[in-house]
């Protein structure tokens, strides 16, 4: 697929807001001065000329540049200028502020040309507004911050990114070489790339398989290979991401099950205070412990979430779960007894 060209006309919007900056001022500015601070080369200085006058009606005067060879332009302080499409697209303060919080947001994708191109943007937008505005915006950006401890890194998959991406935007099937984390296999698929979502630190896409119609979930790093193909697909009209996504309890997907856990009184505080499943109902007792109890899939997870609580949690039910967690904890016990035993310390 050829590389698409980014950011185009942003970038030439802000060559213009540049370059009128340096012709109003009292003294204009020559051609090779725009060549300097603009950072482009002498033809690009002609064209974006032409531009001023005939695109936006603003006629530039030339002046004596005393004690100087080359010509100085200048943009007279009665000028006026109209940038089409401006007033329609443009930012009022609340939404660069709801921007550059994003933008703190941003780090699951530390490490790859999305990030680039993120940090490439704030800049564009930076040149376009005045200093005190663009410090006080760089505060805002300090309002969040996304801790790097488990994401993950993405500068290898920049250019399956931007391959899912498009097709994602143009609606087209992909083959894909997957290699699945779980099996340790490696298998090709034909998908139909319909989002990506965050979690945990990492990238995922959901799919549709198209050999067998049902929806899936992947870890973007785990893709190999990704090709676009010419074909294309209709997105399916009754399916809702964020209802997919809130119907398992991380990202195991498949029938819903009911889990009973109890948590006594030090943490149900804790328990209360979040929404575990769309579809859960808390229970305090009259101890000030509290009864969990949820329809939801993604059991090995779950399983595991238990489990990290240590003795702080009891799962009541599913009964074949409180067996598994049952015969772990009693691994583990002997685990560490073992280690005691084998290092001398005494209980």
């Amino acid at each position: 697929m050829p590389k698409r060209e980014k950011n185009q006309w942003a970038g030439q919007l802000v060559k213009v807001v540049k370059a009128v900056k340096l012709l109003s001022r009292t003294n204009g500015a020559s051609i090779e001065e725009l060549i300097d601070e603009l950072g482009v080369q002498k033809r690009s200085v002609q064209r974006l000329k032409r531009t001023l006058d005939e695109d936006f009606n603003l006629a530039l005067h030339e002046i004596d540049g005393i004690g100087e060879k080359c010509k100085r332009w200048h943009i007279p302080k009665t000028a006026t200028i109209i940038l089409p499409k401006v007033d329609t697209i443009g930012l009022d303060i609340s939404e660069l502020l709801a921007l550059y919080v994003l933008r703190g947001v941003a780090g699951v994708y530390k490490g790859s040309s999305i990030m680039s191109e993120i940090d490439k943007a704030f800049d564009k937008i930076g040149a376009a507004i005045a200093p005190e505005s663009r410090k006080m915006l760089d505060k805002y950006s300090r309002l969040f911050v996304v801790a790097p401890k488990s994401a993950k890194n993405y500068s290898a998959s920049d250019g399956n990114i931007e391959e899912l991406s498009f097709a994602i935007i143009e609606q087209k099937t992909c083959k894909v070489t997957y290699h699945a984390f779980g099996s340790d296999d490696v298998k090709t698929y034909d998908i139909n790339p319909l989002h990506f979502f965050e979690h945990d630190g990492g990238l995922y896409l959901i799919a549709v398989i198209t050999k067998y119609g049902d929806i899936r979930t992947f870890a973007v790093e785990r893709f190999t290979k990704v090709n676009q193909l010419v074909a294309g697909f209709v997105y399916p009209a009754d399916f809702d991401p964020e209802r997919f996504l809130s119907s398992a309890f991380t990202l195991y997907f498949g029938e819903p099950e009911t889990f009973k856990i109890r948590f006594p009184k030090e943490q149900a505080r804790y328990i209360s205070e979040r929404i575990w499943a769309v579809d859960q109902k808390i229970e305090i007792k009259k101890d000030g412990s509290l009864l969990l109890t949820m329809n939801t899939s993604g059991g090995y997870d779950i399983k595991k979430w238990v489990l990290s609580f240590g003795g702080d949690a009891e799962l009541l039910e599913p009964q074949w779960m409180r067996d598994e967690i049952v015969e772990e904890m009693q691994r583990g016990l002997q685990s560490y007894q073992k280690a005691q035993k084998k290092s001398g310390v005494r209980k």
